[in-house]
């Protein structure tokens, strides 16, 4: 098993832009990447590459994979009282962070800020899974072998899929 603890604001993959012209009267267009995102997709990469390189590990993985990340997002000040109370939570505040962004496009930043460092392609992927949590701001990836015998097996020996398998029988 592979534990990654990237410091820093969780991000959310964005939609590609798209651009269109017309050039001595035919259509031109193309598809690019916000440049922002590719910096902090770059940065994303080489914290993992330093946390990953000291681990002396056979790089990048071949086989299937199973990836959880866990989001830890900062609460908005909105979330607290004023004054005194001003480090104590209002009892109004929701307890999960159900608002944006969104865990699949934060869990495709991840995957595709691997490719290449922790494995070749994001298609070894078989299993992924990913949970946003109030915290100091970072993300947490753990990267694991998917055993043979699938899913099940797996959920046994590591016990985490259990709700997942109660909710599949009802």
């Amino acid at each position: 098993m592979i534990t990654l603890e990237i410091p820093g604001k969780p991000i959310a993959k964005k939609r590609p832009r798209f651009w269109a012209k017309s050039v001595k009267g035919k259509a031109v267009s193309g598809v690019y990447k916000d440049a922002d995102e590719s910096t902090a997709e770059g940065k994303f990469s080489l914290l993992a590459w330093e946390q990953l390189r000291v681990q002396e590990l056979d790089l990048p993985l071949t086989g299937a994979l199973i990836v959880r990340c866990l989001f830890f997002l900062q609460r908005p000040k909105s979330h607290f009282g004023t004054g005194k109370n001003s480090d104590k939570l209002k009892p109004s505040a929701p307890e999960y962070h159900i608002i944006r962004p969104d865990i699949d496009n934060l869990l495709k930043f991840v995957c595709d800020a691997l490719n290449g460092v922790a494995w070749k392609d994001d298609s070894q992927i078989v299993l992924k899974s990913g949970q946003k949590m109030y915290g100091d701001p970072s993300t947490s990836v753990i990267i694991d072998e998917f055993l043979p015998g699938g899913v099940l097996k797996y959920a046994r020996r590591k016990k985490w899929l259990r709700n997942y398998q109660n909710y599949s029988r009802s």
